[in-house]
């Protein structure tokens, strides 16, 4: 995925989870609760694209992975046989064309172990005979074809699905352009009702707004950075997507999947955090000193809303 689009996946994250919280503010105004209610549903659909997409990467790599170091496996079993056997007939050419470690055949690029692969399976074809000793038979050379065939077909799904992902990639980019224009042009502006009555909501959607990456805006060069995990009280289970904010700073950032955020380029001084999500009491953390180029780690723990 772009950097582009995952910032602003990001913000668009931000942005709900703040306004969930803040849902009481939103719901008597019907018409502000409409626009915003569209808005759920906008992001939703980009995120289940978004999450697809990170899966179906993560997916081909592992199953890539995998067949290459099933295929590595074969080939040196199988080249192991060729060459005992070309040893013992003395043609020493075959046996130095088989002779490539484990190891040197995980490392080499896709092709050229297709490449070497193949020239394995002509030697088990065509000196089939001479190899049965060692158990090389059809059923064997039909075995060390299939995990060849495997791995090759998973090298040319990318070119082949190249553009099913040019089109995946552009029907993202084009959500998210709608979902920039719907909040620049519906839901910003609706959020000014707000403004004159509720402005410390109003100046933290702004911020939210804002974010695109983490860290406070300003020109000095000498800061720290801030590390966290958010979990559950209870069951110490990370908790995602929780909002973080150093108060009194225009700095508002969500935990990741793995409960964690990271917070960069803050001025040294001593800050309080306030930390907060649905179904947890908000928690704020305070003197939290941040010192010139150090990581300050917090770990914090949400207490579950009593029913």
């Amino acid at each position: 995925m772009k950097k582009r689009n995952e910032n602003n996946i990001t913000m668009f994250k931000t942005v709900m989870s703040y306004c969930s919280l803040n849902t009481a503010l939103i719901s008597p105004i019907p018409g502000l609760n409409n626009l915003y209610t569209q808005y759920i549903a906008k992001v939703n659909e980009v995120l289940a694209i978004a999450q697809t997409q990170m899966y179906n990467r993560k997916g081909i790599a592992k199953n890539k992975k995998d067949a290459k170091e099933t295929l590595a496996l074969a080939i040196e079993e199988a080249a192991g046989i060729i060459m005992s056997h070309f040893d013992s007939i003395s043609d020493h050419s075959v046996y130095e064309m088989m002779n490539i470690s484990l190891s040197k055949l995980k490392g080499m690029r896709d092709m050229k172990l297709i490449t070497h692969a193949e020239l394995v399976k002509r030697v088990l074809t065509d000196d089939q005979p001479a190899l049965a000793p060692f158990n090389v038979d059809a059923a064997y050379i039909t075995n060390f074809g299939a995990k060849l065939n495997a791995f090759y077909d998973i090298v040319s799904a990318p070119t082949i699905s190249s553009n099913e992902r040019k089109a995946a990639t552009a029907e993202l980019d084009s959500r998210i352009k709608t979902i920039t224009y719907f909040l620049t042009h519906e839901l910003d502006k609706a959020m000014l009702v707000l403004k004159a009555s509720q402005p410390n909501f109003y100046s933290r959607y702004v911020y939210a707004r804002s974010i695109i990456n983490n860290g406070i805006r300003h020109t000095k060069t000498q800061t720290g950075i801030l590390k966290g995990v958010v979990k559950d009280e209870t069951t110490d289970l990370v908790i995602a997507n929780a909002i973080i904010e150093i108060i009194n700073t225009p700095t508002l950032v969500l935990s990741d999947e793995l409960g964690e955020f990271t917070i960069v380029n803050i001025p040294p001084n001593t800050y309080d955090i306030k930390v907060s999500i649905g179904d947890y009491e908000n928690k704020t953390v305070e003197n939290i000193a941040i010192n010139i180029n150090e990581t300050t780690n917090v770990e914090i723990k949400l207490t579950p809303l009593s029913e």
